[in-house]
């Protein structure tokens, strides 16, 4: 009998909220983000840095966004909570935990994602927020993740990860090697211990590479990064004013894939001005196929807004997620 699989065609987006958009104070960032959602239509709006946010005040942001559900996700330790906007009105929260080995917080929501017409597919949709001391560290937040991506895999549940997840792709190993890059990366004991492998060997003189196994773990659970490209852009994002034309600073126009700075005008103190990818949108379960094979292929792209809306840049993705064939007839996008 021929398998039957259901694809879901959706659209998600990415944004680091840069403290909370300063709270109630820097409301022409707020704006921004909410005008950007509302002018994709975005599906799954997953949001780093809800700092000094509570539950009502994100059920406001969804309500202005056009969105039917919210979850806030309480870092109780860091206070730098993470939280999805959802179209689905019946979204619900399977699992939200701040404790270790989650440095601020992992929140799983069960969501059916339009498929067109009254359809929708059952999918997981987690958000978190990485480590940002330590990449020892997060290698446990990362396996923990990629165990519950396991487990649903293995009952043939789509599993989507979008986050800040402050970690270095093996993809990226030729910009990083770069030597503006690497000097960079080794130049201060905190970032040596936020990206480098053997970071205690580098203090001293010896040589250290970017430390990729907190995102090799993801991968090995299944886990597949979307790859963003600029040429995605105009699909994607079509007339949207604030974002359609914004191109990305001088300093990572080397790195189009890079989410770090965001203006050519700030300082990125946190990584000497140095281009990185640390924002991610992975997925189990993509259909990475031609339309014309029947099966639809990712477009994503990393969003430079004029003026930024955070230090981070968002990404947006429209996926298409197939449901119904379990591990085996998973097909997946790979860079």
């Amino acid at each position: 009998m021929e398998e039957i699989f259901h694809f879901v065609t959706t659209t998600l987006l990415l944004l680091n909220c840069l403290d909370g958009f300063d709270f109630r104070r820097a409301t022409d960032r707020r704006r921004g983000a909410e005008r950007l959602i509302v002018q994709l239509g975005a599906d799954v709006v997953a949001l780093n840095e809800l700092n000094h946010w509570d539950e009502s005040d994100l059920a406001s942001m969804a309500s202005r966004s056009g969105c039917h559900s919210s979850f806030l996700g309480r870092a109780s330790r860091s206070g730098y909570h993470v939280g999805v906007l959802l179209r689905d009105p019946a979204a619900r929260v399977v699992e939200m935990n701040s404790s270790a080995p989650f440095h601020h917080a992992l929140l799983l929501v069960r969501a059916c994602l339009p498929a067109g017409g009254t359809d929708c597919v059952d999918t997981i949709v987690a958000v978190t927020h990485g480590n940002p001391h330590s990449a020892t560290a997060r290698r446990d937040e990362m396996a923990a993740i990629a165990q519950r991506a396991e487990a649903f895999a293995r009952q043939g549940v789509p599993f989507v990860l979008l986050g800040d997840l402050n970690t270095l792709s093996p993809h990226d190993r030729a910009h990083l090697e770069r030597p503006a890059v690497a000097r960079a990366l080794a130049a201060t004991p905190r970032l040596r211990q936020k990206f480098l492998d053997n970071a205690d060997a580098a203090s001293v003189g010896a040589p250290a590479a970017p430390d990729f196994e907190p995102m090799r773990r993801l991968h090995a659970s299944g886990l597949r990064e979307v790859a963003t490209q600029p040429n995605h852009c105009p699909p994607l994002l079509g007339s949207v004013v604030d974002a359609a034309a914004s191109p990305p600073p001088p300093s990572i126009a080397a790195c189009v894939a890079c989410t770090v700075p965001t203006s050519p005008h700030a300082a990125d103190h946190m990584h000497l001005g140095v281009g990185l990818r640390l924002d991610f949108i992975l997925t189990s379960a993509l259909a990475s196929f031609s339309a014309d094979e029947g099966r639809y292929a990712p477009l994503a792209c990393v969003v430079h807004s004029d003026p930024p809306l955070s230090d981070h840049a968002a990404i947006v993705a429209r996926l298409a997620i197939a449901s119904g064939g379990g591990d085996a007839n998973v097909a997946h996008a790979e860079l």
